[in-house]
C-alpha cells in the first residue's frame, strides 16, 4: 500500500467515525462500521484502526442517559426480549434462565469471550482481545497485525523513514503523518443520507417513524438472520398495512399491540387508561379487569372486538394469542363477582367470540377449571366439554399438566352447596382422563375417584341433616304458631270469664313454698288444715292454708285450667 493511500485509508475511517455522531457528538459504532465497509474497509487492520479512533472519540463510553439505542433491543423490564435476544445456544446459555436482558448478556458474554482470559497478550501489537467476537478472528487479527508493517508500509527512504524501523503499522503510519503533508477529504455515504431524510414530524405515530427508520437502516447489525427477518416483517406490516389494518396501526414492532390505545380510542370508558404512543403500557387482562370493575357485559363487548381485530394478526406477536385468551382467563380472581357466569353466557350467545376465543392461546392456562366449571354449574355442559378437551389438547400428552388440569377440576368442584357439578365431571369428563394411556396419570386416578366419592357423600349427608334441620324449623315454626293462636284465644276468654275464683295457698311437709289451689268452701280460712291432691298421681296429703284469695280470670296466681282444687277442709 502507498503512502498517500494510507493516509487517505485512516482519513476515510476518521470521515466514516465522525459521519456516524448522534445529535450530542457521540459516535455509532454499528453506522461507523457500516459506512466503512460500504467503502471497502473491510479487513483486520481497518477494523483494529476503526475501532481504535472510534475508542479515542469515547463511542465506548457507557451512557446512562441513553433511553434508546437502535442496537440495544427491548427493555429489560420486557420478558419480549427473549424471542429476539441473541441466540445463545453454542455457548450453552439459555434466556429463560434470567430475569432481564442485561443479565443474559452479561452471562452470554462471558460465555462468548472466557477465551480471553488465556489467549496471547496482543497489546504488544496494538491488538486487543476484547475487540473481537472469537478467538480465531483474534489469532487471526494478531498474526497480521505482526507483519501487516512491513507489507502495507510505504518505502520512505525518501522522508527519512524504513518501514522496519517500526514495530507496529500504526506506528509507521504515524510517521508518515509526521511529514507535514495534510490532506482533505470529503466522504460521501448514501445510505446514511436516506436516514437523514426520514423525519419524525412526517409520520402520524412514532411506530410508523421507528418502523420506516429501521427498515432503512442498513448500518443496523443483527444477532442472527431469523432476527432480522421478523423485525423486518414487523416494520412492514406497520409501514404498509397501518392505513387500512387497525391492528398494524396500533402495532409496535418493539412491544406488540398497543390494547390499551385502540380501546381508548374506539369506547366510551367509564374509566381511564394510559396513552400508549411506542410501549406497552397496560396488558390487555389487567385491562378487561379494570373494564369490568366498572361494567361487565362493555369489558366482554371489547374483549370480543379485541379478539376481531387483533387475533388475525398474531403471527406479528408472539404473545398476542395468550394475552387475548389464556392471561385474561388466569386473573380470574381479580374480576368481580358473578363474572366467570356472565362470561359463559356471553359466550354461549356469541359464537364467534367463542370460536376466536378456543382460537387464541397456546399456553395451559391455570384458570380454566373455573371456566369449565362455571359452564358446567351454568348448565352449558357442550361448552364444558369442549374447554376441557381443547385444555387436554394443549397438554400434549404432558402428564404433570394433566394431573394438574384433573386436580384444578376436582377442586373447583368442590362448593360444599351442591354436588351435582362433581358428579357430571365424574360421569363426563373424568372418563376421557383415564383414557390417556400414561402411567403417572393412570395412576392417580384411584385417588382422584375417592375424593370425587368422599366430596359427594359428605355434601349428600351434609343435605340430609340440613333437610332435617329444615324439618326442625318448620316443626318449630308450627307450635309456636299454635303458642299464639292458643294465647289470643286465652286473652279473649279472660276478657269474657267475669267470674271470681277463690285460690288458697297451702304449705306442705316436704317444702317451705305454698302451692296455689282453688277452692268453693267460703269456710276454709288461714290456719285451716285441708286434704289436697300432690303429684301426676294426686296423693293426698295433709297441709296447712297460709293465704287465701279472690281473683278475677285474668289476675289468678296460677292458670284457671291448671289448677287442682282442696279436696277436704280437717
Amino acid at each position: 500500500m502507498g503512502f498517500f493511500d494510507d493516509l487517505a485509508k485512516n482519513a476515510a475511517l476518521w470521515g466514516a467515525v465522525q459521519a456516524s455522531k448522534d445529535e450530542n457528538g457521540k459516535p455509532d459504532p454499528y453506522k461507523a462500521t457500516g459506512i466503512a465497509f460500504g467503502m471497502g474497509n473491510r479487513s483486520f487492520s481497518d477494523i483494529a484502526r476503526l475501532g481504535a479512533i472510534l475508542g479515542s472519540e469515547g463511542a465506548f463510553d457507557k451512557n446512562t442517559e441513553d433511553d434508546y439505542s437502535i442496537a440495544s433491543g427491548y427493555d429489560a423490564a420486557d420478558n419480549s426480549w427473549k424471542n429476539f435476544c441473541e441466540d445463545g445456544d453454542e455457548y450453552d446459555v439459555d434466556p429463560e434462565d434470567y430475569d432481564s436482558e442485561e443479565e443474559y448478556e452479561e452471562a452470554l458474554t462471558e460465555a462468548k469471550y472466557s477465551w480471553q482470559d488465556e489467549c496471547e497478550d496482543g497489546i504488544e501489537y496494538g491488538i486487543d482481545p476484547e475487540d473481537y467476537d472469537s478467538e480465531e478472528k483474534y489469532e487471526e487479527a494478531l498474526t497480521e497485525a505482526k507483519y501487516s508493517c512491513e507489507d502495507e508500509g510505504e518505502n520512505g527512504a525518501e522522508y527519512g523513514i524504513d518501514s522496519d524501523d517500526s514495530d507496529l503499522a500504526e506506528e509507521y503510519v504515524e510517521s508518515e503523518e509526521n511529514t507535514g503533508i495534510t490532506l482533505n477529504f470529503s466522504v460521501s455515504c448514501p445510505a446514511l443520507d436516506k436516514l437523514n431524510e426520514i423525519k419524525r414530524e412526517d409520520y402520524p405515530n412514532v411506530r410508523r417513524y421507528q418502523a420506516t427508520y429501521t427498515l432503512a437502516n442498513e448500518f443496523h447489525v443483527y444477532s442472527d438472520e431469523e432476527r432480522e427477518k421478523k423485525e423486518k416483517e414487523r416494520c412492514r406490516f406497520i409501514v404498509e398495512d397501518a392505513d387500512r389494518v387497525l391492528a398494524a396501526n396500533y402495532f409496535s414492532y418493539k412491544y406488540g399491540f398497543l390494547y390499551a390505545q385502540a380501546v381508548k380510542d374506539y369506547f366510551k370508558l367509564p374509566c381511564s387508561l394510559p396513552e400508549e404512543e411506542e410501549t406497552r403500557e397496560m396488558e390487555f387482562a389487567e385491562i378487561m379487569v379494570k373494564i369490568a370493575r366498572y361494567d361487565i357485559p362493555l369489558s366482554l363487548e371489547i374483549w370480543s372486538w379485541c379478539l376481531q381485530q387483533f387475533l388475525p394478526y398474531a403471527e406479528y406477536d408472539d404473545y398476542a394469542g395468550n394475552d387475548l385468551s389464556v392471561e385474561v382467563i388466569d386473573r380470574y380472581y381479580s374480576f368481580p363477582d358473578g363474572y366467570i357466569a356472565k362470561l359463559v353466557h356471553y359466550m354461549d350467545g356469541n359464537l364467534e367470540f367463542y370460536r376466536n376465543f378456543m382460537a387464541a392461546g397456546s399456553a395451559m392456562s391455570n384458570g380454566i377449571s373455573r371456566l369449565i366449571v362455571g359452564a358446567i354449574r351454568e348448565g352449558k355442559v357442550v361448552m364444558a366439554e369442549a374447554l376441557f378437551r381443547k385444555e387436554l389438547d394443549k397438554a400434549a400428552g404432558q402428564w404433570k399438566e394433566i394431573n394438574r388440569l384433573t386436580g384444578c377440576m376436582i377442586t373447583d368442584c368442590k362448593s360444599y352447596e351442591e354436588c351435582e357439578s362433581m358428579k357430571w365431571f365424574r360421569d363426563r369428563l373424568l372418563p376421557i382422563v383415564k383414557a390417556v394411556d400414561i402411567g403417572m396419570v393412570q395412576d392417580e386416578i384411584p385417588e382422584w375417584e375417592k375424593e370425587i366419592a368422599e366430596y359427594i357423600n359428605r355434601v349428600e349427608d351434609n343435605d340430609k341433616y340440613e333437610a332435617w334441620k329444615e324439618k326442625t324449623k318448620a316443626v318449630r315454626k308450627q307450635r309456636r304458631e299454635e303458642g299464639l293462636q292458643r294465647q289470643d284465644r286465652q286473652k279473649q276468654t279472660h276478657v269474657d270469664d267475669k267470674t271470681i275464683y277463690t285460690y288458697c295457698g297451702v304449705l306442705l311437709p316436704f317444702t317451705n313454698r305454698a302451692f296455689s289451689y282453688r277452692t268453693e268452701d267460703d269456710t276454709i280460712q288461714i290456719g285451716d288444715g285441708v286434704i289436697v291432691p300432690v303429684g301426676a298421681d294426686s296423693e293426698e296429703m295433709e297441709g296447712k292454708v297460709v293465704s287465701v284469695g279472690k281473683y278475677a280470670r285474668a289476675g289468678v296466681p296460677y292458670p284457671v285450667e291448671k289448677t287442682k282444687f282442696i279436696l277436704k277442709k280437717i
